[in-house]
């Protein structure tokens, strides 16, 4: 289910991303060897891989033509900033 406004992305290199499983096979923790991440619940691994870090690691290393759509940024949000970072502003 989407949130209003949000849009739907395509997760991308699952096969980057290793399961590791405890002796029993229960699965205990995910990798990402693109990213060098590495996190415990699927629900983490599924928002991984349609995250902007990990669809730009795979652009970069795999497939240069997948598109990244670019964020929208308020500008008095960026002057407000005092030490140089950028923010994503939800207010507009």
């Amino acid at each position: 289910m989407l949130l209003p406004g949000e849009k739907a992305i395509a997760p991308v290199g699952q096969e980057y991303v290793e399961e590791t499983y405890d002796d029993l096979g229960k699965l205990l923790t995910f990798f990402c060897k693109l990213c060098d991440c590495k996190f415990n619940d699927p629900n983490a691994k599924n928002m991984h891989m349609k995250g902007r870090r990990h669809r730009t690691n795979y652009k970069k290393k795999v497939d240069p033509t997948l598109f990244i759509e670019v964020s929208v940024v308020c500008l008095p949000c960026v002057k407000s900033m005092t030490d140089g970072r950028v923010r994503v502003c939800f207010l507009f």
